[in-house]
């Protein structure tokens, strides 16, 4: 299935459904990590909810991650 991570079409795998799965199978990424936060075609998705938000083809989500600098 091909979803677009930030713009990047992304080949992900039948066994990812989920937001949290794409985090840690995908980008590599704990759904603990604070400082995320990801819409799904436009849309801000809740943290609460990325366990059960199902991702479907041609998604579009955009994660964004807070750094820190200085």
């Amino acid at each position: 299935m091909t979803i677009f991570i930030n713009d990047v079409a992304t080949e992900i795998p039948n066994t990812t459904h989920t937001l949290t799965d794409v985090l840690k199978n995908i980008l590599n990424i704990s759904k603990d990590k604070k400082g995320i936060a990801i819409a799904v075609n436009e849309e801000v998705i809740p943290k609460n909810q990325w366990d059960q938000f199902t991702i479907k083809e041609n998604d579009r989500l955009l994660v964004i991650i807070a750094a820190q600098g200085g």
